[in-house]
């Protein structure tokens, strides 16, 4: 999901336990709503229409999922229209980004401050891949000040653990897959460590 989350909560946090209890029953299927804007830079104009679309499934999951940690829900509850993430992406993704959410709730947290800006470049495509079209992507994300968790009661900011410099751009790798007429995220790796240019 993105650094600061990765960097992990100091507080005693079971993560396998949330795993174990998450809520994910597979592929998420219900038809993508065109209300999740991306808000980052504009696409170049000389990718392939089929490809934008991955590049666009992925920066509305970006926007919704920053929205699911800036409000984050229970297990068991429904995600706001705007932080419903699941329409865009697919498993693995979708279940850790569940757990990511599920334990910003269970320690009643929320994130707060300015999102880091996307720039987005295609790696590679492969429309004809079996059994799932693939489009692989990269991200450099550019911090725009403060954006950590914070507790709901007292409004303090909650400590990070980890090495990760979280004033730097960083980058993380993005697998998005095209199921039943419909891209998803399916996979996002985030690199702990080193930077990136956009």
């Amino acid at each position: 999901m993105n650094r600061r989350i990765s960097a992990a909560l100091t507080m005693g946090v079971a993560l396998a336990a949330l795993v174990a209890c998450s809520d994910s029953g597979g592929d998420s299927t219900a038809e993508p709503s065109a209300s999740v804007a991306p808000t980052t830079a504009e696409p170049s104009p000389t990718v392939d229409p089929e490809v934008q679309k991955a590049v666009d499934a992925y920066l509305a999951y970006s926007a919704a999922s920053n929205k699911a940690q800036e409000n984050p829900v229970g297990k068991g509850e429904k995600l706001p229209k705007e932080a419903d993430f699941e329409r865009w992406s697919f498993d693995p993704a979708r279940a850790q980004t569940l757990v990511d959410i599920h334990v910003l709730d269970t320690y009643n947290a929320e994130y707060r401050g300015n999102a880091p800006e996307s720039h987005v470049d295609v790696e590679s495509s492969d429309l004809a891949a079996s059994p799932y079209p693939l489009v692989k992507l990269t991200d450099c994300l550019v911090p725009r000040g403060e954006y950590v968790p914070f507790n709901r009661k007292t409004g303090k900011p909650l400590r990070l653990t980890g090495g990760a410099n979280l004033e730097e751009p960083y980058l993380s790798m993005i697998e998005v897959v095209k199921v039943d007429d419909r891209w998803g995220v399916r996979s996002l790796e985030v690199q702990q460590e080193g930077t990136c240019e956009p």
